[in-house]
């Protein structure tokens, strides 16, 4: 397994869910739910992931616009 990351070979798409989930990592509720068992580390990793491609749709219709 690689242990470091080299951000310059990363997809746009992969570097804005690392930032999500950098976001998402920090609020309490996201801790509180895990906690209970409500929500696992896979299920935060992967909403990071479709919240980026969310941004990247978007991303596309405002370039579209330009």
């Amino acid at each position: 397994m690689t242990k470091d990351i080299n951000m310059q070979h990363m997809t746009m798409k992969e570097y804005v869910s690392i930032a999500l989930l950098g976001e998402l990592i920090t609020k309490e509720s996201i801790w509180e739910s895990m906690g209970k068992g409500e929500t696992t580390p896979q299920d935060v990793v992967k909403q990071s992931f479709h919240w980026a491609e969310l941004w990247m749709l978007a991303r596309e219709e405002r370039d579209a616009k330009t």
